[in-house]
């Protein structure tokens, strides 16, 4: 069950960091589309390297062949 959870919460990092990049890109950079951009590049990286790191684990588990 926590792997279900933690798998779905993967695509939330998205959201998340565009959400942040929007409010830090409105308040310090004063372009707010620069800020999502910024954030939605970052989420992804961070998206990928944790499916990556899951997969791993699953695989250690034997739970993925």
């Amino acid at each position: 069950m926590r792997e279900a959870a933690y798998a779905l919460g993967m695509g939330l990092d998205l959201l998340v960091f565009a959400l942040v990049g929007f409010f830090i890109g409105k308040h310090v950079l004063g372009n707010e589309a620069l800020g999502t951009s910024i954030g939605i590049v970052v989420g992804i990286l961070l998206m990928w390297y944790h499916a990556y790191s899951f997969i791993k684990s699953m695989k250690r588990r034997g739970s993925v062949k």
